[in-house]
């Protein structure tokens, strides 16, 4: 995935979720006590194109990929789309 100017990466430490807009070309990472839960990467727009869950949710059955991935398609309801092979690229 190509960033033409990047964005940036913004650490959000302890905070209940990512938000689905953030800064254009950036990507948002998500700590809970200090361990990595998600990574978000946002488009030109500023609209969330990919998340990157690095936990299986407590749920090893539903998530046995760990890390995976969540594509998000702005065009659909929800947006964010199930989780596919964090290879997809």
């Amino acid at each position: 995935m190509g960033f033409g100017e990047s964005g940036g990466i913004e650490r959000f430490d302890d905070v209940p979720s990512l938000k689905p807009t953030g800064k254009p070309n950036s990507i948002a990472i998500l700590y809970k006590k200090g361990q990595k839960i998600q990574s978000r990467w946002y488009d030109a727009n500023g609209r969330a194109q990919r998340n990157r869950d690095h936990t299986d949710h407590g749920n090893s059955k539903q998530h046995p990929i760990v890390p995976h991935d969540h594509p998000w398609d702005w065009s659909k309801t929800p947006a964010r789309q199930n989780e596919i092979d964090p290879n997809w690229d």
